[in-house]
């Protein structure tokens, strides 16, 4: 079943709109802490988890493109007096890129453009391991991608996990973990041993350790080891994957990754991804099946309902009304039924399809410009069979 789900009343399930940050807190160096308050307008609305992230940006940003940010911490509330659900959240940022700075340097009562949340969970992988004599999980966090391992070692059983926590310099993120064994390295030795993650753990150590499955987040060359030596270890990994994003919802297929089962979408097949299936080095393109479903078919005219009747038929085809979502905007169908009810519209623009299922460019997909964005997908399409079989 698709995450973004439609509720009985046809409504989307996921936040897109505004809120207020609460807090914009400089931690170290480039490193702030935003939290803020979003008021839900029903309460089927989704709440985030461990690994999900939301898009984001200033209401008054300059930039094209929302950022995605994993989600460090939320408390789901009810407000007494109106009773409405509301969700706190805090979001640890680094200050990178325009689109950072602008979010770093919000001050209380500003408002943030939010889409979310999105992804999939670490809970979909936990095994659930917690026993008394022995601690068989690990979890790892590289620089700001301590942000949601972080929050999902704090949902566990205190002491049911060890945690290791590498920086350039200093530490943050570590304070609401409650691990058997808290493990910190940074490059400079500012803080706990001197060094990155592998003077601290390599494939040995975690045999040695006993732990049965690794749980990671940070840059890719931190990624890249992890997998490696969990691989020598044999024991199961799971990384928590980034990519610029544009749509956020999966219908763009600007942030692709390269797997064993061919490209997945970052934004709707992860960020959590099995290591096993992540490929690091681009392989030649391959084609491979769909990733995508199509849209439901739009609901019949009532006849006898007192609506106007906004039927059109175009070329001999029929359509409720002659609303039709553009080429290219709107994916494969499904991809935005999240956030309203797709059957309202009277038909839908697929992206470009090909005969045969299409693997599309390798490499980076997204280039952000003034004004507006480039992209260079390679028409990555399921294939024509495949579609019509929905």
């Amino acid at each position: 079943m698709d995450r973004a789900e439609i509720d009985a009343q046809g409504n989307g399930t996921l936040f897109f709109g505004k809120a207020k940050v609460q807090e914009c807190q400089l931690l170290q160096s480039n490193v702030f802490l935003l939290g803020t308050v979003v008021v839900l307008e029903r309460q089927t609305q989704q709440t985030p988890k461990p690994g999900q992230f939301y898009l984001m940006r200033s209401a008054k940003s300059a930039v094209q493109l929302d950022r995605p940010i994993s989600v460090y911490r939320a408390e789901e509330k009810i407000d007494n007096a109106s009773g409405t659900k509301i969700v706190l959240l805090e979001f640890l940022i680094l200050e990178k890129g325009r689109g950072t700075q602008e979010l770093c340097t919000l001050q209380t009562d500003d408002e943030i453009e939010l889409i979310g949340p999105l992804g999939n969970t670490f809970a979909e992988f936990y095994s659930g391991r917690q026993k008394k004599d022995s601690v068989e999980t690990c979890i790892i966090g590289g620089g700001i991608g301590i942000a949601p391992v972080a929050f999902f070692a704090s949902t566990l059983e205190p002491k049911s996990y060890d945690f290791y926590a590498s920086f350039k310099s200093g530490s943050y993120g570590t304070e609401r973990i409650n691990p058997a064994r808290l493990v910190v390295t940074t490059d400079d030795g500012s803080e706990g041993i001197h060094g990155m993650l592998s003077v601290a753990l390599d494939a040995q150590k975690i045999r040695d350790a006993g732990y049965k499955e690794v749980f990671a987040c940070g840059p890719t060359p931190m990624l890249a080891y992890v997998q490696k030596i969990c691989k020598e270890a044999g024991v199961k990994c799971f990384l928590s994957m980034e990519n610029r994003m544009a749509c956020g919802v999966g219908a763009c297929l600007g942030c692709t990754i390269n797997t064993t089962q061919g490209n997945k979408r970052v934004c709707k097949d992860g960020p959590v991804f099995d290591a096993d299936s992540v490929q690091f080095e681009s392989p030649a393109p391959a084609v491979h099946g769909s990733l995508f479903s199509t849209a439901k078919t739009v609901s019949k005219e009532n006849e006898n309902s007192a609506e106007p009747n906004l039927g059109v038929t175009i070329a001999g085809v029929h359509f409720a009304n002659p609303v039709i979502a553009a080429s290219g905007t709107f994916g494969f169908g499904q991809n935005y039924r999240g956030f309203f009810d797709v059957n309202k519209l009277g038909g839908i623009c697929s992206k470009g399809m090909t005969l045969e299922p299409r693997a599309g460019n390798p490499g980076q997909r997204l280039v952000e410009v003034t004004g507006g964005l480039v992209n260079s997908i390679g028409l990555e399409n399921p294939g024509v069979p495949h579609f019509k079989s929905y």
